[in-house]
């Protein structure tokens, strides 16, 4: 017998890990009800679960980590980071860095990259939750995440206004790159990954970074 939830949710613990992609129900956190939660709960929480929590659909939802996950995402950033140009016109979030998307959802990719002419005055707002969308959000998979929620990540990121999404399977060593929730393309080790928004320059095949942070 499935467990039924309380309102405003109004259905039950099966139907709420189906519309959040049948991920593990040990990634739901309660307090407060499925559906009840806002922005305050979530920069409520402590800090260590904080910065792995995400707001979907008013639900607190653990994401699917990993040390070598968030390894590779940190050292494509400092990549980024050798390109004095990046600092002039980009600015990048790392695994832990909080977006506001469409529906009051806080969503955290593992590396966003925004446009500094996108942001207020230039500058990454001081507030804990971005409020604008990033030009390229970056997934690097670990073994927890499921197909439905990478999928409805997806299509909340390009709702949103993100024009890029990469993801990275790192077991398989393969990478898709998305241009809408449903145009991408399969790359290979031997791939380029390249993005208009790119310091000049920025070279670099999945195979180089996969390698390199190895």
């Amino acid at each position: 017998m499935s467990t039924v939830l309380t309102e405003p949710h109004g259905g039950t613990l099966a139907d709420l890990l189906h519309e959040q992609g049948d991920i593990d129900p040990a990634r739901v956190l309660l307090p407060p009800p499925p559906g009840t939660a806002s922005e305050e709960d979530l920069l409520r929480l402590p800090p260590d679960l904080q910065q792995v929590t995400e707001l979907v659909d008013g639900t607190l939802v653990v994401k699917a980590t990993g040390a070598p996950e968030s390894w590779l995402a940190m050292y494509f950033a400092m990549l980024l980071g050798r390109h004095e140009e990046l600092f002039r016109t980009l600015v990048v979030l790392g695994p832990d860095g909080y977006t506001r998307y469409f529906g009051n959802n806080v969503r955290m990719s593992d590396i966003a990259v925004f446009l500094r002419s996108q942001l207020p005055d230039g500058k990454l707002p001081r507030q804990p939750i971005c409020p604008v969308p990033p030009q390229l959000a970056i997934q690097v998979l670990s073994r927890g995440n499921t197909r439905g929620e990478m999928d409805k990540k997806r299509r909340l990121f390009f709702k949103s206004g993100v024009k890029y999404v990469w993801e990275i399977n790192p077991r398989r060593r393969k990478a898709v790159i998305f241009m809408s929730p449903d145009d991408f393309t399969e790359l290979g080790e031997e791939g380029r990954l390249e993005c208009p928004e790119f310091p000049p320059g920025f070279v670099l095949t999945l195979r180089d970074w996969l390698d390199a942070a190895e």
